[in-house]
């Protein structure tokens, strides 16, 4: 995973439709919902799949957000390796910082683990849900409570 390119990535960015027309797009907050992730997890070598949720603020008014397609991109990038979730979110969070001019970025990752299936807590549909707040997320509860109305509408 850490071999793929990272220039595509930019250059779409470069070229992206912006999620302007997205309802859970405001001035101050982009949010995107339901990113797909499938990785393998890297100490059980066994599956795990879910969805990510990614929310940043731009650096700029005038700057073009980020279309889903690039953080789709971004999202199947970082889970072509072997992974621990808390990593992913995280890695996730760190690459959208620095496409966004580092204002601020959330990541939420829900992922259901085939080895808390299999061992561990052994019930199916069980997940865990990891975060990762950077910038004016990490600072501002009420804008990550925003967020995460927002994405509990959904």
């Amino acid at each position: 995973g850490d071999d793929a390119p990272f220039s595509p990535i930019e250059e779409a960015v470069r070229n992206a439709v912006a999620c302007e027309n997205d309802p859970t797009t405001s001035e101050e907050v982009c949010v995107m919902s339901d990113l797909h992730m499938s990785t393998v997890c890297e100490h059980h070598l066994l599956p795990f799949h879910g969805t990510v949720s990614v929310a940043y603020c731009s650096a700029s008014a005038s700057s073009t957000p980020l279309s889903r397609d690039v953080l789709q991109a971004i999202v199947s990038r970082h889970s072509r390796r072997l992974q621990v979730q808390e990593r992913l979110t995280r890695d996730v969070a760190e690459e959208v910082n620095a496409l966004t001019g580092g204002v601020g970025v959330m990541v939420a990752a829900r992922a259901a683990h085939l080895c808390m299936v299999s061992r561990g807590v052994e019930k199916p549909g069980s997940s865990t849900c990891t975060v990762t707040k950077l910038g004016r997320f990490a600072r501002e509860p009420e804008l990550r409570a925003n967020v995460w109305a927002r994405l509990c509408t959904d």
